[in-house]
């Protein structure tokens, strides 16, 4: 059944209205037969109304995928699982999160048939190319950097597509500028078709509303976040384990957009502390905390955003100690697909 147009409701509305109005004015003056048919008409109209008034999910705007991009989704996730308990990936892992505890969650996967490609994934199989997204935050030509492990990981993750379809598919990488949001740069890059994955990214549910990561991630990190200040700080010989209320009343700079914003509210609330997190795009953040504008800076200590600058600092130290957050489970990301077209 087709939903009933604005103007055809308001149409038999208005008429029906009218009769009911003759009706009631001048009953003696209507038969029984015109009666039965208002009373069949008020019937089609309600159920018209109902169809018409039902409440529908509002439209996505970020629903730009197809069902090609679904396929690419399915074979990524597979091929992750296929590699991420590889000796060359722990080999990689462990080399630039040494001090990371980790885990793979389990997950299922299957490889689309070749022969029912589509949209996206049919072009990445025609053309032997696939378009991936790298953040400018992490230079993967930088031996250790997450940046330089992301290109690693796709290096064992191509070839399993590759073999799988009898196809030599290469990377093609575009550099993101995400220091002003850390994440929606990424998800535009995505709908204007500038990429067509993004390898890798942190899972969030808000993140999942409009993006569709694989259903493999390709890790699970416990995520801490460490605090860096001036070395002539107050706080500098703080160890945040031990005496996490130092920073209490204190401002610290975080990355915009950066994942672990909430749950870091919710530990520094938990223990009862008031600290304003100051959100400053991430090439400034040294700066503006040299500055005075915060009182510390922090960010995940499995190379987070901002993690190598603060490092690089020769005035800035890292506070001992961390505050631990949780889980920080990373996928690859493909066009948001919608609900309905997910599987």
């Amino acid at each position: 059944m087709s939903r009933p147009s604005v103007p055809s409701v308001f149409s038999l509305l208005g008429g029906l209205l009218l009769s009911l109005w003759l009706a009631a004015a001048a009953p003696e003056e209507l038969g029984e037969k015109q009666l039965e048919v208002s009373k069949a008409d008020l019937e089609e109209l309600l159920d018209d109304l109902l169809e018409f008034l039902r409440i529908k999910e509002p439209a996505n705007p970020y629903v730009t995928g197809d069902d090609g991009d679904v396929q690419l989704n399915a074979a990524l996730s597979t091929a992750i699982k296929n590699v991420r308990e590889s000796d060359e990936h722990l080999s990689v892992l462990n080399a630039t999160f040494p001090l990371a505890s980790f885990d793979f969650p389990d997950c299922e996967a299957s490889y689309p048939a070749k022969e029912d490609a589509e949209g996206t994934f049919e072009k990445v199989l025609d053309e032997g190319i696939l378009e991936i997204g790298l953040s400018i935050i992490s230079d993967p030509t930088e031996p250790g950097s997450v940046g330089a492990y992301y290109v690693a990981v796709n290096e064992l993750i191509l070839p399993e597509l590759s073999r799988e379809y009898g196809v030599d598919i290469k990377a093609n990488y575009t550099i993101i500028d995400n220091t002003e949001d850390f994440f929606l740069q990424f998800r535009e890059a995505l709908n204007d078709e500038t990429v067509d994955a993004i390898t890798f990214f942190s899972v969030t549910e808000e993140r999942s509303q409009s993006v569709d990561y694989t259903s493999c991630a390709i890790v699970n990190f416990v995520n801490e976040v460490g605090v860096w200040v001036e070395e002539d700080s107050e706080l500098a010989t703080v160890d945040v384990t031990e005496d996490p209320s130092s920073l209490d009343g204190k401002s610290v700079g975080v990355c915009p957009g950066c994942f672990f914003i909430d749950d870091f509210v919710a530990v520094t609330q938990e223990l009862g502390l008031e600290v304003t997190l100051v959100e400053i795009p991430i090439t400034e953040l040294v700066d503006e905390l040299r500055a005075g504008t915060v009182d510390a800076v922090a960010t995940i200590l499995t190379n987070g955003p901002g993690f190598s600058l603060f490092e690089a600092a020769d005035d800035v130290v890292k506070l001992e100690g961390s505050f631990v957050l949780g889980d920080d489970t990373r996928a690859a990301v493909t066009r948001f697909a919608g609900p309905d077209r997910r599987r």
